[in-house]
């Protein structure tokens, strides 16, 4: 099976190229999935990649410019928590995760859908708002690990198949990107890389793309405006 995929590699990384890239330019830095290398990148034997099947197909595109943050959370949900998902009326009568109905009362006590709207929401923010969804989170701060302590995070969290997701929140310009700080779920490892797999949630600017586990961690030691502190990672289960 695994000489099948290889074998389909070029011809899939041509017709992901051929759907778009996204509107951003793309640094050599960085290996985009919806291209040959990309793709084999993530069908290589030692990639940690269960995340990416169970998260990819719930991705969405982030509502609103601010709402990474919420559009990131919700794609991890709908892979971690689908059977206590609320029914949204546009696909009534399934139960489905949305950007929508992340807001309740609960939520809206910590940062309402219209603040969320006008700024965002910072890591802490969006740690106490899961918690109104009974999700268990840890938050890793930049600040606290060292580069090698990081990379064992993101690897073992990766390569564990035991229901904690990864998000990271971080600052584009650090990972060789333009725009400034985003929400985005990791959702594989390509150890011979040393390469994650970022979801963008903002699809409308980058597909998914690997980036250099160093960079991210230069990414995410960087100072959220708004809390003071340094971004990081969010682990949910």
């Amino acid at each position: 099976m695994i000489k099948v995929l290889f074998f389909l590699v070029p011809l899939l990384g041509q017709v992901l190229a051929g759907q778009g890239q996204g509107q951003a330019p793309v640094s050599e830095e960085n290996v985009p999935l919806n291209t040959t290398k990309g793709a084999k990148m993530l069908l290589a034997p030692n990639t940690a990649s269960w995340s990416y099947f169970l998260t990819m197909i719930h991705l969405p595109t982030q509502k609103t410019q601010t709402w990474c943050s919420i559009a990131s959370s919700v794609t991890v949900l709908n892979a971690l928590a689908s059977d206590r998902a609320p029914i949204d009326p546009m696909y009534d009568p399934n139960p489905y995760w949305t950007q929508e109905n992340f807001f309740t009362n609960c939520t809206d006590a910590i940062k309402d859908k219209v603040k969320v709207t006008k700024m965002g929401a910072s890591l802490e923010e969006l740690d106490e708002m899961l918690h109104c969804h009974d999700i268990n989170t840890k938050i890793v701060y930049g600040s606290d690990v060292s580069l090698d302590d990081f990379h064992s995070i993101l690897r073992e969290r990766l390569s564990t198949p035991d229901g904690t997701y990864v998000l990271v929140n971080y600052h584009r310009t650090e990972v060789h990107q333009e725009g400034g700080g985003h929400f985005s779920p990791v959702v594989a490892l390509n150890p011979a890389q040393d390469m994650v797999l970022i979801a963008d949630v903002s699809r409308y600017k980058y597909a998914p793309t690997w980036v250099k586990i160093s960079d991210l961690f230069n990414a995410v030691n960087t100072q959220d405006n708004v809390s003071g502190k340094s971004r990081g990672l969010m682990l949910m289960s």
